[in-house]
Formats: structure tokens, sequence, C-alpha cells
């Protein structure tokens, strides 16, 4: 499913496959575990092979959900991730999920490794 998502973007070789299994790495969430806490640095690019996660806020002491996020998805706080900021938002598993993840360093990997891998990012 990864692989097949990757490829709605850009095209891969079967180096390139190679290259993608060895940058993502697998986990698997439990219910109500976060992927991302809000004053933490997103770090990684997640990709939702089976789940659903929700983007919420803490806005005047309650929880405001912005966004949802499900299977064959990709799922990151870019505006945290790209500069390696502290983000403002937290990214939660609203059901156990099994995600791939790709760190900030081993994407700079995959831009310079997979032959159209700048692309992806664009």
């Amino acid at each position: 499913m990864l692989l097949n998502a990757i490829r709605h973007y850009i095209p891969l070789s079967s180096d390139d496959e190679a290259v993608v299994r060895s940058l993502f790495r697998v986990e698997k969430l439990k219910k109500g575990q976060h992927l991302l806490q809000a004053g933490n640095i997103c770090k990684n690019i997640f990709f939702i092979e089976q789940g659903l996660v929700r983007y919420y806020a803490i806005i005047d002491g309650e929880e405001k959900t912005s966004y949802f996020n499900k299977e064959g998805e990709f799922v990151c706080d870019y505006a945290s991730f790209l500069p390696q900021t502290p983000s403002i938002i937290n990214i939660q598993a609203l059901e156990a999920c099994t995600v791939y993840f790709i760190s900030h360093s081993n994407m700079q990997l995959f831009y310079e490794r997979v032959k159209y891998g700048e692309r992806f990012g664009g």
C-alpha cells in the first residue's frame, strides 16, 4: 500500500522500491496514542496502513479537532516537520493503527536516492 501511494506521485523503479523499504519503518499504535504532541518537533512523516488519526489543538482549554487521516493517507504537521520547529498541534490515533514512518533525515536521503524523489515532496 505504501509503495502504491508513493507511485501516485512519482514513478518507482525496483531499485527505488528497495530504497523506500530501507528508509521507512513500521510501528503499531494503540488507540489514544499520539504520533505528535504539541510542543514537540514533528520528526516523521507517517503513512497509515491501517487505522484513523485526528489532528487537534487545545484552544481555551478545550480540544478542537481540525482534521482526520485514514488508511492510505500520509500524516504530518509539515509546518513543524519542514523547518524542524515545535508543533502547535497534536496527532492522535483514534483506533489501533499500523503506520509506516520516515524520519526527517531519511526523507533527505529519499530525495537524493530515489530517481524522482525530489518531486515527491513538491
